[in-house]
């Protein structure tokens, strides 16, 4: 098993080796040069072309393939950014392990080439030998294009029945049923911060506006002040054990909420 901690249930070593990972999709209006594109980015013509944000024709793909209007046509791309030497969200790892090789004084993971990064998303169809799907067809482009000395790492697709338990502890945890006061009641507490023992009813936050701040906080459940509380060892080990300037990013690290 490549991380035999995944099999660690409420209990944060779970989450040591988790690095940092980005996805998104860059909107063209950032490429064609309109009223809406920023003037820096305007004036950087060679980062517009850069192969990491240009956009994508079909026919670069599907060469034989002709469009309906004669028109070039573009193909949406997800953007992957993988950063192996920065903690991934709900990583408190610290110092050297059985499961981890820690971090460094830059607040950096040591060991970079033994840690993952993920995401997962729904599959809609969910009888694939009806479809007659029978294999995965994606298109990647060579990650090292502008860096061909790179080193690289492994890609991995996982299919069938994928844990939705991302801050592993066997617990539903839905922001909008926390509470929406600063009145703490019907959650219970797990290693990973709070979850609610109520049910979920409905897919949405409380009307009142004021309640957005106490439930929009993340799925450890905390609050910028009961999260720094809560993981207070860890940052008093990452204090010890970093520089200033790196301990003062892990702070602020600690006020974002995923």
């Amino acid at each position: 098993m490549l991380f035999p901690e995944a099999n660690l249930n409420n209990n944060i070593t779970s989450g040591f080796n988790r690095a940092k990972l980005a996805w998104y999709v860059i909107d063209p209006l950032f490429l064609r040069n309109g009223a809406s594109t920023p003037e820096h980015i305007k004036a950087n013509p060679n980062e517009q072309s850069s192969h990491f944000v240009r956009e994508v024709y079909e026919n670069e793909i599907f060469p034989n393939k002709e469009s309906t209007t004669g028109i070039p046509t573009t193909i949406s791309v997800l953007n992957l950014a993988y950063y192996p030497d920065e903690k991934g969200p709900y990583n408190y790892d610290t110092d050297p392990g059985p499961y981890s090789r820690g971090m460094n004084s830059d607040g950096k993971l040591n060991d970079p080439e033994s840690r993952w990064g993920g995401f997962m998303r729904e599959v809609l169809t969910s009888d694939f030998e009806t479809a007659n799907v029978q294999y995965i067809e994606f298109w990647m482009m060579d990650p090292f294009v502008e860096k061909p000395g790179h080193k690289g790492g492994d890609l991995y697709f996982n299919l069938g029945n994928v844990s939705e338990d991302i801050l592993k502890d066997s617990r539903k945890s839905f922001e909008n049923g926390l509470p929406g006061s600063a009145n703490v009641i019907n959650v219970d507490t797990t290693a990973w911060g709070r979850v609610p023992t109520v049910q979920s009813v409905v897919n949405a936050f409380y009307n009142a506006s004021e309640s957005r701040k106490y439930q929009d906080v993340g799925l450890d459940g905390l609050g910028n002040v009961d999260e720094q509380s809560f993981f207070n060892n860890y940052l008093q080990r990452s204090l010890l054990l970093t520089s200033n300037e790196a301990y003062q990013n892990i702070l602020k690290l600690s006020l974002i909420h995923i």
